[in-house]
């Protein structure tokens, strides 16, 4: 089973957005197995992908497309949702957005990423064991995108 926390805080006025998960192990297990830890590890390849794409004057949609080409190419399913979306005063601002060109998020993607930009980067995907997703915040630099927190890495297991 998985335990998945998606939460935000609200801090002199700003917003931040972050997702959590932890592995429930069945007795006997001391880790999780293949079916979870190969998603959750695709899961991160995408993230950094779209983070190494995510800079001043590159679109929305071109963060995306490199993140959502780690999860086709690994064989799974395209995501049904963007890889991320502003953080300002609210937890989803308006402005530019980290997605696809679809005729659902307007012209959202199209807008060129600024300097000084927060975002979320986050996916998700499907495993035996429930739905695992993870979320960060970063901020986007004049050479890139830095995170805003301690971003989770590695998918921690809770014994019983």
């Amino acid at each position: 089973m998985l335990v998945h926390v998606d939460l935000g805080v609200r801090v002199d006025g700003y917003c931040s957005d972050l997702q959590r998960m932890w592995y429930v192990a069945r007795d006997g297990e001391a880790t999780a197995p293949d079916d979870v830890m190969a998603p959750f590890a695709t899961l991160l390849q995408a993230m950094d992908a779209g983070l190494e794409a995510l800079r001043p004057g590159v679109f929305g949609w071109q963060v995306d497309a490199a993140a959502r080409a780690v999860i086709t190419g690994a064989g799974y399913d395209e995501p049904h949702f963007a890889l991320g979306h502003q953080l300002g005063q609210s937890t989803h601002d308006a402005g530019a957005l980290l997605g696809p060109r679809w005729a659902r998020y307007g012209p959202r993607p199209n807008l060129p990423i600024e300097q000084g930009s927060v975002f979320t980067v986050e996916y998700s995907l499907p495993t035996p064991a429930g739905q695992i997703g993870l979320e960060e915040d970063v901020l986007v630099t004049v050479d890139g995108a830095q995170h805003l927190s301690n971003p989770q890495t590695e998918l921690k297991i809770i014994c019983p």
